[in-house]
């Protein structure tokens, strides 16, 4: 298994994934536009649920993903628009012991498990370019091989709030049975929306920045079944 080590942050990783499986080169910067949907001048409910909106940002941060690593896992749908327009289709369930998640621009699919710390790779075909990878059948690489590392920011739940959160500002009540967890200053960055009442588990991140606008839905928390091994396997497995 081949290994490396870079690391990245902001959605700008999420777009070099994209551009690798259109097989373009670069992408413009776009101003990123302030949510509108946001009352951050909203009085509390009466009812305040589960008390995460009582909660100061960085509690009410950690508290969510406590929560979601309590659950054990979740599925996240979503995209990924960069700043040329490009779409990228997110499918990933699981949890940090164990992933399936499937990627996809152009009508191609890169699709992976990750099992016991390997990750399985079926590569769409530009990818398979990028990386010089069997088009055909799962390459099996460590974590943090430069396949995989373009999509560390996506391949799991967790993870991905975690990572798209940092600087996660205010509590904001929301509609219905919802709290939002403001990002950047006054929400100029996007929101995550988790819920007021039981567990506050996500129910879904908006976000956006130079590098485009992703946006994700969760749903189906809890301990994900056993993940079999795919096939066909490549000889490197």
């Amino acid at each position: 298994m081949r290994r490396t080590a870079d690391r990245r942050r902001g959605l700008a990783p999420v777009a070099v994934a994209l551009l690798a499986l259109t097989g373009c080169s670069s992408a413009p910067s776009v101003p990123v536009s302030t949510p509108t949907h946001i009352d951050l001048g909203k009085e509390w409910p009466e009812d305040v649920g589960n008390g995460i909106s009582l909660l100061g940002t960085a509690d009410a941060r950690a508290t969510v993903i406590d929560a979601m690593r309590a659950a054990g896992g979740a599925t996240m749908t979503g995209t990924f628009v960069d700043a040329a327009g490009r779409r990228l289709a997110i499918d990933v369930s699981g949890g940090p012991a164990q992933v399936v998640a499937e990627f996809t621009a152009d009508e191609e699919t890169t699709r992976i498990a990750v099992i016991d710390q390997v990750a399985y790779v079926l590569p769409s075909p530009a990818v398979a370019a990028a990386h010089e990878l069997d088009e055909d059948v799962y390459s099996c690489l460590a974590l943090d091989d430069p396949a995989l590392r373009q999509w560390e920011m996506l391949l799991e739940p967790m993870h991905a709030v975690s990572e798209l959160t940092r600087d996660a500002s205010a509590i904001a009540d929301a509609a219905g049975d919802g709290a939002n967890l403001i990002l950047g200053e006054e929400g100029a960055l996007g929101v995550l929306t988790v819920q007021r009442e039981g567990e506050p588990l996500p129910i879904r991140l908006v976000r956006g920045d130079a590098a485009g606008t992703v946006d994700l839905t969760f749903s189906d928390w809890g301990p994900p079944e056993r993940i079999e091994q795919p096939s066909p396997l490549g000889d490197g497995c």
